[in-house]
């Protein structure tokens, strides 16, 4: 489980909040980087890449579920790509603004997620 999905000291909300948290990089995610660099599908390498975004959604939709969230599957799937999107933004433009637009959109997300009867 992702670190920060993986703590027990918040509630699960903060916890799904908390993956858009600006990083001392800003080189984007070394998964996607991976699969970016390695053009070979069957390589062992993309096949790790795609098990870790993999197990990162995964981590995801389990927290969504002990939040509470109506849809914990299209939740975790949004904030997976929001994340993905935002990392890579963030990479491109050397600037953790991407992630502090998409943590506000993810809160969105996440409220009406979790609004009884959304």
């Amino acid at each position: 489980m992702s670190q920060g999905l993986a703590r027990t000291d918040v509630s699960p909300r903060q916890r799904l909040l908390d993956i858009f948290v600006p990083l001392p990089s800003v080189r984007g995610c070394p998964f996607l980087n991976a699969s970016a660099e390695v053009a070979d599908a069957a390589h062992p390498a993309r096949a790790e890449a795609a098990r870790c975004k993999q197990a990162f959604v995964d981590d995801i939709i389990r927290t969504a579920v002990e939040a509470g969230a109506d849809d914990p599957d299209l939740l975790g799937h949004q904030l997976a790509v929001l994340s993905d999107g935002a990392r890579a933004q963030a990479a491109a433009l050397l600037s953790q603004e991407p992630v502090a637009y998409a943590k506000t959109i993810a809160e969105q997300l996440i409220n009406s997620a979790l609004e009884p009867g959304a």
